[in-house]
């Protein structure tokens, strides 16, 4: 008998650059399950309506593994900020992230 895998442990850090203070940048890290997906996607609208921000970076570089559930939250981030108003450009996909992207037809969602 295996160990048990451990939960995911995916986690966001927002920054707004000082130089542009209506964009904010969130980095996203490590695995993402589906109750995170739409964790994610609550706490970046949080914070967009807290901040204000009118453009949304979302870095994915620190995912750990791209699936369905990393999709989920792209997707469920992109659908709050655009309700807010906000733009949304997601940077630093890995290539299995963004060959899901295309499989699903949201390729437009990679800038």
């Amino acid at each position: 008998m295996g160990a048990p895998e451990e939960p995911p442990t995916a986690s966001i850090q927002a920054l707004r650059p000082a130089h542009d203070p209506t964009t904010l940048i969130v980095t996203m890290r490590g695995a993402i399950d589906r109750p995170a997906a739409a964790r994610l996607g609550d706490e970046v609208g949080d914070l967009l309506r807290t901040t204000g921000a009118r453009h949304l970076v979302c870095d994915v570089g620190g995912v750990t593994h791209a699936d369905a559930a990393t999709v989920d939250a792209v997707c469920r981030i992109r659908v709050t900020a655009r309700r807010l108003g906000c733009d949304v450009r997601v940077r630093h996909a890995s290539p299995e992230l963004v060959d899901l992207l295309e499989l699903m037809g949201l390729c437009d969602a990679v800038g």
